[in-house]
């Protein structure tokens, strides 16, 4: 994925024309989901942090709820999910 990464947050990669993003969000919806929450990097690029807050805000025509949480990048987000739970 890089050098695509480096400017542009992986989640909204297109993939068959849409953000990656969209793909799990519309699985977890299909299952009966009301919310889904969304794990971030705290380093990651601030501006890829605004460019998935505004696709969700703006874009993401599901019916969940979705919020965006931030861990410690010095973790692997597999412990960022036993930290958050």
């Amino acid at each position: 994925m890089y050098p695509l990464i480096e400017t542009y947050p992986k989640q909204l990669l297109p993939v068959n024309n849409k953000p990656a993003i969209f793909y799990q969000l519309d699985l977890l919806q299909e299952y009966g989901f009301k919310h889904a929450y969304v794990l971030l990097p705290k380093e990651e690029n601030k501006q890829s942090h605004l460019l998935v807050q505004k696709y969700l805000k703006e874009n993401y025509k599901g019916e969940m709820e979705t919020k965006i949480f931030y861990f410690e990048s010095n973790c692997s987000e597999i412990e960022a999910l036993k930290n958050f739970a």
